[in-house]
């Protein structure tokens, strides 16, 4: 009982403090300020938590996960734009941190395990794995044929995938950073002093499972890869490479009028001319890059290409554009 008390406090929590937070920070305006208001949320929600007993962790991850969704409805342009760089490096080195607490734990949870379960541990680890595993797989299939179930629009067939497809997506869930938190979160000892039950146990085979994640997946991935492109799907190739081209198109007008005005933008923002000059030269690049890239499409009968000799699955195949990915 005290164990759902723990873990439901915490997701109520972290979906509260999460409704709280975005609306709190709305009106905000100043991107630092904001940002920082952001970044010290999960330290709250976490002390909040634990306050009342409840999973700090869960409530981290709740919380997270409704920013996510909503929190973009609620934070200006100019605070995302300086909010995504810093938490691309501080998810890289949060991540770094928990792979290191691993390598400094296990070994010395190894030691202080019997033989007997150890055994179980590594026997376990492998079971739950593969459990995991196919779970994830089946979860694939049966949510895509519910949505086909549910979903008869004619519009909706052009958006199917294949088998192939799926098995992509089921081998690319690593499991990872927060698998890693919530197991080195578990407290050493009971509120009575009294040693946590098997904790070291739990330690140990999630770290397995990860590990195996991050070796199996990790090598089956790109051949998963190659085999889903030895046949594509059709129809997503061709409306995909129609959007591309279409969005490149623009993106190219669009450069095309900025270039034109570049100077008087320079003049009426006092902007120098060394600055102007380095910001044309990289427009031009990238611009005569988008043409390359166009061109070749264009080239493509219906859509496929077939200019270049590409080799998949010890065959010629030819593929989208946007799919070319050389196995040598």
């Amino acid at each position: 009982m005290t164990f759902l008390i723990s873990f439901g406090g915490g997701a109520a929590i972290g979906f509260a403090g999460g409704w709280l937070i975005a609306r709190l920070g709305a009106p905000i305006e100043n991107p630092m300020i904001g940002n920082l208001f952001r970044l010290l949320t999960p330290f709250l929600i976490f002390f909040l938590a634990e306050m009342v007993e409840a999973s700090g962790v869960l409530a981290v991850v709740v919380c997270g996960l409704y920013m996510t969704q909503v929190g973009p409805k609620f934070q200006s342009t100019g605070s995302r734009f300086v909010a995504r760089p810093f938490w691309g490096v501080a998810t890289y080195i949060l991540n770094s941190l928990l792979f290191f607490l691993m390598g400094y734990v296990l070994p010395e949870i190894a030691k202080n395990l019997s033989s007997d379960t150890l055994t179980h541990a590594l026997q376990a680890t492998v079971v739950l794995y593969l459990v995991m595993l196919l779970a994830r797989c089946i979860f694939m299939e049966l949510s895509i044929y519910s949505i086909r179930m549910l979903d008869r629009r004619p519009s909706q067939r052009a958006h199917r995938t294949t088998f192939r497809d799926r098995l992509v997506s089921s081998l690319a869930g690593f499991r990872g950073g927060i698998s890693l938190a919530v197991a080195l979160s578990i407290p050493a000892f009971l509120a009575d002093g009294e040693a946590f039950p098997s904790r070291d146990v739990v330690i140990f085979v999630t770290s397995g499972i990860v590990i195996l994640s991050l070796v199996v997946q990790g090598a089956l991935l790109p051949l998963a890869v190659r085999w889903q492109q030895a046949n594509p799907n059709v129809n997503w190739g061709e409306e995909s490479l129609l959007q591309e081209k279409e969005i490149r198109g623009a993106m190219i007008d669009s450069m095309r009028n900025i270039a034109k005005n570049l100077d008087s933008i320079a003049v009426e923002n006092e902007i120098s001319e060394e600055i102007t000059d380095r910001v044309r030269q990289e427009m031009t690049d990238q611009k005569k890059s988008w043409e390359r890239a166009r061109l070749r499409w264009s080239s493509c009968p219906n859509g496929w290409c077939g200019a270049f000799p590409w080799r998949i699955a010890g065959r010629d195949r030819r593929l989208p554009c946007i799919l070319y990915l050389p196995v040598r």
